[in-house]
């Protein structure tokens, strides 16, 4: 399943910024994932994502928040982490939509109800 994101194109611009800027961090087998994420949100306006790759967006938008929150750009750091947040929310949202669901067998000999006699 995948969710699509409608970002407006200073948004767009900004997780742009900060996935290019992070993406340079990312080493070993996460890699690849974040120039996916980063290919798709460069090519479409409105990019359909799934879980992973909104965290990889939320994570690059919360390290970019962090460099503003040293340089002591207040203005900045809140603008990429409001972001994370309302991206972190739609993940969530989406996933708790989406998840599977488990349905537990019971044990051998113990029913699944609890009955008082």
């Amino acid at each position: 399943m995948k969710q699509r994101l409608l970002f407006n194109m200073a948004e767009r611009g900004v997780i742009l910024t900060a996935m290019k800027s992070y993406i340079r961090n990312v080493k070993g087998p996460y890699k690849p994932l974040f120039e996916m994420t980063l290919n798709k949100v460069q090519q479409a306006q409105f990019p359909s994502l799934d879980g992973m790759e909104m965290i990889c967006i939320v994570t690059a938008l919360t390290w970019r928040s962090g460099v503003f929150m040293e340089m002591r750009k207040r203005t900045e750091q809140l603008l990429y982490l409001d972001l994370a947040n309302r991206i972190d929310e739609i993940r969530y949202e989406f996933q708790y939509q989406n998840a599977p669901v488990i349905i537990k067998a019971e044990r051998v000999g113990v029913p699944c109800t609890s009955m008082s006699v």
